[in-house]
């Protein structure tokens, strides 16, 4: 039996942070669990021992290399590349590199799934807009957003890959992305955008949405700010730039389940209009059919 006196006796603050901690651990080891003995990946040829092998570097690479996103984001990342299947034409994307420790695990991914991975970047920093707030609401965290941050040189960058990554499968296009994107024109199976500011957002879906094949999908990191999560429910821009509606962004404001209090990860799938074929029925929601 355990000997619960201390904890009966302790403060409540410190009782929460242990309760928080624990939960924190169950719950992410249940998603590296289901990422390693699920069947991610198996169109490829990728095994249980791959994947464990991809979660042991993604820890790697977070703590290798100055990092803005979780090794668990890296996961839902892989996971959702993986199961792409193999017939569908397309390359990966990602805008917004930092120093690479993203860029890194992606090109592991990208390794394994034979698809090129193409990194879009200043390597300068933030472009000069001023000073931006940048606020969380859910997270209650705030601050500002100025040029030149999260610099990384192009040889950093690349130094980087090379030593924790696969640098082999990289395609570069440095360049603010106003300009940079107009280069691309292959088709696109995923996107990771990380951009934190909602012009440079827009920058980026104007590319890279007519180019995304259908049910691909584009990640998105900062969208605890809900100045970048109002750019997915924009339905008038959405209308004049991409003749679509908008699409929403899954997981606004407080992220994906991949951490107890908040994550900063959210997506969006192109998606063909709704039709009832494949979806799942609620009992507790009303059917005309009577079914």
């Amino acid at each position: 039996m355990v000997d619960q006196s201390g904890l009966r006796d302790m403060p409540i603050a410190p009782k929460r942070t242990i309760f928080s901690k624990a939960g924190s651990f169950a719950l992410h080891a249940s998603i590296i669990l289901d990422f390693v003995m699920g069947a991610h990946g198996r169109a490829y040829g990728i095994g249980l021992r791959d994947r464990a092998g991809l979660v042991k570097c993604f820890h790697r690479n977070v703590k290798a290399i100055p990092s803005g996103t979780t090794a668990l984001s890296h996961l839902a990342m892989a996971r959702e590349i993986l199961s792409i299947p193999p017939h569908v034409h397309g390359v990966v994307v990602e805008c917004g590199t930092w120093k690479g420790a993203s860029t890194a695990s992606l090109s592991l991914v990208c390794h394994k799934v034979g698809r090129r991975l193409l990194v879009c970047d200043s390597f300068k920093g933030l472009p000069d807009e001023g000073l931006q707030l940048y606020v969380a609401p859910h997270s209650r965290i705030y601050g500002y957003l100025k040029g030149g941050m999260f610099e990384g040189s192009l040889a950093e960058v690349q130094a980087n890959i090379n030593a924790l990554g696969q640098l082999e499968v990289c395609d570069f296009v440095p360049g603010f992305f106003a300009e940079s994107l107009k280069v691309l024109t292959q088709p696109i199976v995923f996107a990771f955008l990380d951009v934190d500011l909602p012009s440079s957002l827009r920058d980026c879906l104007r590319v890279i949405w007519p180019l995304l094949a259908h049910h691909g999908t584009i990640y998105v990191d900062d969208i605890g700010d809900m100045n970048i999560v109002r750019v997915f429910f924009d339905d008038v821009w959405w209308q004049q730039q991409l003749g679509c509606p908008a699409p929403g962004l899954v997981g606004s404001g407080c992220g994906l389940p991949i951490s107890a209090i908040a994550s900063n990860l959210g997506y969006i799938r192109k998606l063909p209009p709704f039709q009832a074929h494949g979806w799942r029925r609620e009992s507790d929601l009303y059917y005309p059919d009577g079914q």
